[in-house]
């Protein structure tokens, strides 16, 4: 077991969380669209990790698959002047790979889109 994997896992024991495992197919492409088709759900179900580089450093936005960040609104909610992409290289600084950014498990502040709060139920899908 890694060591990303076992902090993912501790930290969700560690609120209580109610969530399931659910293994995948080996040859599941990488995007959200086809995760939950496998899962037979909506693309609002889906919990999207972005991580983005700023003039104060990275953060992570949390958001559900069908909606959108409006880039202008995120620099004044972080109270930056520069929001972007983390690129490849970045990511891999942080221990990320572009495509996998886990719920939980690295040291970046967290920010979540308000609109994951609308639904019961959510698949995490990165």
């Amino acid at each position: 077991m890694n060591n990303l994997y076992e902090k993912i896992i501790e930290k969700l024991n560690s609120i209580s969380a109610d969530y399931e495992l659910i293994k995948l197919p080996e040859d599941i492409d990488d995007s959200v669209e086809e995760h939950m088709a496998f899962h037979g759900d909506d693309m609002s179900k889906a919990n999207v990790n972005l991580v983005y580089k700023t003039d104060k450093g990275f953060v992570v936005i949390q958001k559900r698959g069908d909606t959108h960040i409006d880039n202008k609104k995120l620099r004044k909610v972080l109270g930056s002047s520069s929001v972007r992409f983390a690129n490849e290289d970045e990511m891999g600084q942080l221990g990320l790979e572009p495509g996998i950014v886990p719920i939980t498990g690295y040291d970046l502040p967290i920010y979540l889109d308000k609109h994951l709060l609308e639904v019961d139920s959510l698949f995490y899908c990165n």
